[in-house]
């Protein structure tokens, strides 16, 4: 199926959803037609240029690499992000993930495809890839929700989804980890591919909820390397800058920023 093809399809069959189940903002309840009122959307935290090039994250102008950036050995040639993980898309993303909200994933899933469409329309990409859980992970959440964003993504875009990354043990839990290098190493060699001959010469975006130090991804990235992938980009739908300060003096959504500044380009 063309990838023109596989967008008619999508359409049709969300215009079939919505007769069956009128839309309701997925957040406050009220109707709407896009599963989100404008109240709730004037609340997220969207993340515009100028950003870090490498990373994402919000600046007053653009940079080559920001604090977070700064002596770490990515794998990843860049990555963007659609929003803060803060406020409403915090709430959001937590509800979905945590607490099985399906009802917000058709506007997350929107949210992923506009950021696709803004940082990576132009770029070609051989599969859509996402970050992986583990069997008793997936187990107890009953999905994945990078995997339910991917397949969006991929219906929307005709990229092809891998589904070629398996976690191969048992991580803690990242978001009770603090910094990077802890978080790091609690992620360090958990990645693998089923076959690694299916990446070689491959170029790959990779999808996840929440960037916060950018270690999963990055450890998913160097897996996807080992394989024989020649590129990696990450598309996720919010990140964290409060584990990162990027720009004395200068405030990000609800967030003060105080740290080593940009290094220019």
């Amino acid at each position: 199926m063309s990838r023109r093809e596989s967008g008619l399809l999508f359409k049709v069959w969300e215009g079939l959803r919505d007769l069956v189940y009128p839309p309701v903002c997925a957040v406050c309840g009220s109707p709407e037609e896009n599963f989100l009122c404008s109240s709730c959307m004037e609340q997220l935290e969207k993340i515009h240029e100028p950003c870090c090039l490498w990373c994402g994250a919000p600046a007053s102008a653009p940079v080559a690499d920001c604090y977070e950036c700064r002596n770490r050995d990515f794998f990843f040639e860049k990555a963007r992000a659609y929003g803060l993980y803060e406020g409403k898309l915090g709430e959001m993303i937590k509800k979905f993930k945590f607490k099985g909200v399906r009802d917000l994933h058709p506007v997350l899933a929107s949210f992923i495809h506009q950021t696709y469409q803004e940082f990576f329309g132009n770029e070609k990409f051989d599969f859509l890839e996402f970050v992986p859980l583990s069997k008793k992970r997936l187990r107890e959440r009953g999905f994945n929700q990078s995997e339910l964003l991917a397949r969006s993504l991929s219906l929307r875009t005709g990229i092809p989804l891998s589904g070629a990354l398996v976690k191969t043990r048992e991580t803690g839990d990242q978001a009770r980890v603090g910094n990077y290098g802890e978080r790091e190493g609690n992620v360090k060699d958990a990645f693998a591919l089923k076959d690694r001959g299916v990446m070689r010469g491959k170029s790959i975006l990779l999808i996840d909820d929440v960037y916060t130090t950018g270690a999963t991804v990055n450890e998913c990235a160097a897996a996807l390397k080992r394989g024989g992938a020649y590129r990696v980009c990450v598309l996720t739908l919010a990140r964290s800058v409060k584990n990162g300060p990027q720009e004395p003096g200068r405030k990000v959504g609800n967030i003060e920023i105080a740290g080593v500044p940009f290094s220019k380009i």
